[in-house]
């Protein structure tokens, strides 16, 4: 079965809610063709009469892996449709919004991700909004599979310690991953520097990019100037797969620049001396 990510999303202009709903996130897996219902529950805990308004998002995420709710950005906002729209609840009371799932026949099988929202009616332009996070999954074969787009550094020669690199990631199966990450640095004569975890962000959704800058600041033991190599190994999903990449970079500390132009003055009075001492011979 796939399994994916959930969680929960808070919308608020305000300090305080006026309401609140269970459950928080939802995880099912339908087959093609098949319809389910689902229920969300709303319990108004202002001190007034509220109407309340339930609608369906589209549930993305951005290149941080941080959740982005929209419109028209996922097929499966149109599945899903809530019973009733609108509830209007007095003081403690609660109702149940329930939402119906109809997969299309021959819909393939991969990942979803929704928000059932539930909006509080307000005069305001800005109303509280709170969403149960679905995961729906079209049953059937999960297909895990994450492309390095891109793994490096935006220079070449570094003179201090204090640099990073970049990774960029994209889950181009159909289903949410989970990522581990390992860096390890090899040094000018192949030999592994240092290696530690880096953490990747949380599960990342079928079809998105995931972008993470690597900090490479606590490399003490790197001393000698010369070229050395990254190297990023990525486990992901249940399989728990590998994907690997690497970048070449050149470490030319100060010390060693102040050393190699002090050479170069030092040869070249070298070469004026010797120079001169010649002139002076032939004379």
């Amino acid at each position: 079965m796939l399994i994916g990510l959930s969680a929960s999303i808070l919308f608020s202009a305000f300090p305080t809610q006026a309401f609140s709903i269970s459950p928080l996130k939802y995880v099912v897996t339908v087959a093609s063709g098949e319809n389910q219902d689902l229920v969300v529950s709303v319990k108004n805990d202002s001190d007034e009469k509220k109407e309340f308004v339930a609608s369906v998002m589209g549930v993305g995420q951005d290149l941080a892996g941080r959740p982005i709710f929209k419109k028209n950005i996922d097929v499966a906002e149109n599945w899903i449709k809530a019973k009733e729209s609108e509830v209007t609840l007095a003081i403690n009371e609660s109702a149940d919004f329930v939402f119906t799932i109809k997969v299309p026949k021959n819909t393939p099988p991969g990942a979803h991700y929704l928000g059932l929202s539930i909006e509080q009616k307000s005069d305001q332009s800005v109303s509280n909004k709170l969403a149960t996070i679905l995961t729906l999954q079209v049953a059937g074969t999960a297909n895990e599979s994450l492309r390095l787009g891109y793994f490096g550094f935006e220079n070449k020669y570094f003179f201090n310690k204090n640099w990073e690199g970049l990774l960029l990631l994209k889950n181009i199966g159909n289903i949410d991953l989970n990522l581990t990450g390992q860096i390890i640095l090899f040094g000018i004569d192949d030999q592994v520097i240092f290696s530690r975890g880096v953490n990747l962000g949380n599960e990342v959704f079928s079809q998105s990019v995931r972008q993470i800058k690597i900090d490479f600041s606590d490399n003490s033991s790197l001393v000698l100037p010369g070229k050395y190599k990254a190297q990023i190994k990525i486990n992901y999903g249940l399989l728990d797969q590998q994907l690997i990449g690497e970048a070449s970079f050149w470490y030319l500390p100060v010390w060693f620049l102040v050393a190699f132009l002090l050479l170069v003055v030092l040869l070249f009075v070298l070469v004026i001396v010797k120079f001169r001492k010649k002139k002076n011979v032939e004379l």
